[in-house]
């Protein structure tokens, strides 16, 4: 779901050179380059040289920079970096400091035509079998999608907003085990014995072996003509 939705909004040309900023192991950008028919390996930028060691697996598909968003961004000004058509986010603007300062020198560096292709998630988390005090954390730091397409839109980008959904069915065991691991940065915000009661707390409500619900997506697509 997710690779078919980032392809069709990043309309990508075989010549296109893709950028995966915070990308991590480089998992999700290898599959994406292969469903886009890219004929160059996609670049993926992360902090974390841990996380770049794992793109040893898909080297075939991908190459690594050790950076955070404003070091890549350091680069391509001094043409240390090819200056890529395609750039994507995924689940990690709300990690990435000075949006706007970003925004601004994105839409000036990169060159036309481009796209920058944002996935986050809608600042309201009722859909999520969490236990109450993981909404509340889910709340407070969760931006609505505006606050990453406004300073797009200033800095000279067309931006869209696109809102999709799927359904997920997956046994509860696997929902808790991944909350107990703090899967999702929400879940950090709570020590353990905290966290446990909480998990205790969704497994009492939600009876039964397998948990149905829906995850609600937002892309934020800024073009540059």
């Amino acid at each position: 779901f997710l690779s078919s939705s980032f392809s069709e909004l990043l309309c990508a040309t075989p010549d296109s050179f893709l950028v995966d900023l915070g990308g991590g192991t480089g998992a999700f950008t290898s599959r994406l380059r292969r469903d886009l028919g890219l004929r160059r390996r996609a670049l993926v930028v992360d902090p974390s040289q841990g996380l770049l060691n794992g793109a040893a697996e898909f080297a075939d598909d991908v190459e690594t920079l050790l950076a955070d968003a404003d070091g890549f961004l350091g680069k391509l000004a001094t043409a240390e970096v090819d200056p890529p058509q395609l750039v994507i986010l995924k689940e990690v603007v709300h990690h990435v400091p000075r949006w706007a300062s970003v925004a601004s020198s994105l839409y000036s560096l990169l060159p036309s035509p481009s796209r920058v292709v944002i996935m986050t998630r809608p600042p309201t988390s009722h859909h999520f079998p969490f236990f109450p005090a993981a909404h509340d954390e889910w709340a407070r730091h969760q931006e609505p999608p505006s606050a990453y397409a406004g300073p797009l839109e200033a800095a000279g980008f067309g931006v869209e907003v696109v809102e999709r959904a799927y359904g997920v069915d997956m046994a509860k065991q696997q929902w808790l085990d991944m909350m107990r691991g703090r899967f999702w940065s929400t879940f950090s915000a709570f020590g353990d014995d905290e966290l446990e009661e909480g998990v205790r707390r969704v497994d009492r409500e939600h009876p039964g072996e397998r948990l149905a619900f829906e995850d609600r997506l937002c892309f934020i697509v800024a073009v540059k003509a």
